[in-house]
C-alpha cells in the first residue's frame, strides 16, 4: 500500500507543538512528559562509547520532539516515572539515565533511542489493563538500550554516515534540525530485526521479575498487542514494522515461562490502580475534549469568514483540494490542535495533514484544514472511490466523515 503524506496549508503560523527537550534539573519538565527516572549510578559511565550513546540519544530525542505534543496530564506522568523509576534499579547495566518521553498521540507504540531515551505513545497507555503491563512495555525498551540494539540500528541506517556529528553535541544547541528529525525517524523506521525483538521479550521478563512485578505481563502484553492490531489497524500503523509476528512472540514468551522459573509475585490490586492513576484521568481529559466539538464539513472552499462553500460528499478528482471545516464551542483561549488521518478504503492509515495550530478568539469558533493534492495522488496510487477523514483535536478523535473520490 502506498502512504500519501498530506500537507496543509492554513492562514495561521505553524508554531512547534513539543516542548523542548528537558533539563534533568527542571522538575516541572519533568512532569510534562519527559520523565528522568534516574541513573542507578551518580558516577558517569567509564567506556566512552557509552557517553557517546547517550549524548546521541539526547540530541535525537530533541530532533524527534521538533513537531509533536507531549502528553500534558502531570498526575499521569508522575505515575509512568513511578514505574519507570521502578524499573531503572534494575539494569543490569547500570551505564544509563532512563528518560521516559509519553508522547500525546493514539498511535500504539513504544521505542527507544540510544543511551537511555525510551518514548511511550499515550495511545499504549490507553490499551493496558495493569501497572505490571506498564512495566512490561517499559522493560521491553529498555531490554533493547541494554543491549545497545538502538545504535546498531542506527548504524545499519542511511543515516549512519551524518550520525557522527551528533554524538559530541553537548551543548544543546543543535543547528541542524531537520536533519537529526530525519535521523531519528530512520532509526525508527529501521527497527531492530526479529531476533533482537524475541531476546527483549524474554529479557524483560527477567527484569520485570527483579522489580517485583508479575513477568507473566510480557505475555499479556503482546496479547493485547494482538488484539488491536486486529480491532484498530490505523492507531497500530508501524506496531510491526521490523517485528517477527506477534503469534510467534506469544508462543517464545509462553515457552519461555515454561522453562524460566520466576517466583510468583502479587498483584496488589494491579488493575485498580493503574485505572486511577492513567485510565480515568486519561478518559476524563479525552471526553472534556470531545465536549468542544460541534460538527465538521467536507468544503472545496472557504468564505473570507473561514465558513465552508460548496460542501460535498462526493468529488471528481480533478478538484484535488478541499478543507475541512469544524465548529468548536466552549473552547478557552490557549492554543489548540487540529489534524486529519485520511483512510482509503478503510485500510490502515493512508494519510495524514500536519498539525494546524489555531488559538481561538472567542469560546464558540470555527476553523479548517486544507487538504493538498488528494486527487491526484489517489488517482495516481489507484485509489478512487471510497475514503474516510477522521478529525483529530488536540490528538483525540471526534468524528469521522466519508467522502468519494471519482474519475
Amino acid at each position: 500500500m502506498t502512504v500519501i503524506m498530506i500537507k496543509t496549508v492554513a492562514p495561521i503560523v505553524f508554531i512547534p507543538l513539543f516542548l523542548t527537550l528537558f533539563s534533568c534539573a527542571n522538575p516541572e519538565m519533568a512532569e510534562l512528559g519527559h520523565i528522568f527516572v534516574g541513573r542507578n549510578s551518580p558516577a558517569p559511565p567509564a567506556d566512552f562509547y557509552e557517553e557517546e550513546e547517550v549524548n546521541l540519544g539526547q540530541n535525537l530525542l530533541r530532533g524527534f520532539l521538533a513537531d509533536k505534543p507531549v502528553y500534558p496530564l502531570r498526575e499521569v506522568n508522575r505515575y509512568v516515572q513511578e514505574v519507570g523509576e521502578k524499573m531503572a534499579r534494575v539494569a543490569p547495566t547500570k551505564l544509563y539515565g532512563y528518560n521516559i518521553t509519553v508522547m500525546n498521540s493514539s498511535t500504539i507504540n513504544s521505542f527507544a533511542f540510544p543511551g537511555g531515551q525510551i518514548v511511550l505513545y499515550r495511545g499504549l497507555l490507553e490499551v493496558l489493563k495493569t501497572e505490571s503491563q506498564l512495566a512490561a512495555a517499559i522493560a521491553h525498551e529498555m531490554a533493547h538500550i541494554e543491549r545497545r540494539a538502538p545504535g546498531r540500528a542506527l548504524q545499519r541506517s542511511k543515516s549512519a554516515p551524518n550520525y557522527h556529528a551528533l554524538i559530541k553535541r553537548t551543548d544543546g544547541k543543535i543547528d541542524q534540525l531537520g536533519m537529526i528529525s530525519d535521523i531519528s525517524h530512520n532509526i525508527i523506521a529501521a527497527g531492530y530485526g526479529p531476533d533482537e525483538e524475541l531476546k527483549a521479550d524474554i529479557e524483560s521478563m527477567k527484569y520485570l521479575a527483579d522489580a517485583g512485578y508479575d513477568p507473566s505481563a510480557v505475555l499479556e502484553l503482546q496479547k493485547i498487542l494482538e488484539n488491536v492490531t486486529k480491532e484498530q489497524p490505523s492507531s497500530s500503523y508501524g506496531l510491526l514494522q521490523a517485528h517477527p509476528p506477534l503469534s510467534t512472540r506469544i508462543t517464545n514468551i509462553t515457552e519461555a515461562m515454561r522453562t524460566q522459573k520466576h517466583p510468583p509475585v502479587s498483584s496488589h490490586n494491579e488493575a485498580t490502580r493503574y485505572r486511577t492513576k492513567v485510565l480515568d484521568p486519561v478518559g476524563n481529559y479525552r471526553e472534556g475534549i470531545r465536549k468542544h466539538y460541534v460538527s465538521a464539513v467536507l468544503a472545496k472552499r472557504v468564505d473570507k469568514g473561514g465558513a465552508p462553500v460548496d460542501p460535498f460528499t462526493s468529488m471528481n478528482w480533478k478538484d484535488n483540494d478541499f478543507f475541512v471545516v469544524v465548529t468548536l464551542r466552549d473552547v478557552d483561549k490557549t492554543p489548540h490542535s487540529l489534524m486529519l488521518y485520511l483512510n482509503y478504503a478503510k485500510e490502515h492509515l493512508t494519510g495524514r495533514t500536519a498539525p494546524t495550530i489555531f488559538t481561538p478568539e472567542k469560546s464558540n469558533w470555527r476553523t479548517h484544514v486544507r487538504v493538498n493534492g488528494l486527487g491526484s495522488a489517489a488517482l495516481v496510487n489507484e485509489q478512487l472511490g471510497r475514503w474516510t477523514a477522521t478529525i483529530l483535536l488536540d490528538t483525540y478523535e471526534v468524528d469521522t466523515l466519508e467522502f468519494e473520490i471519482t474519475k
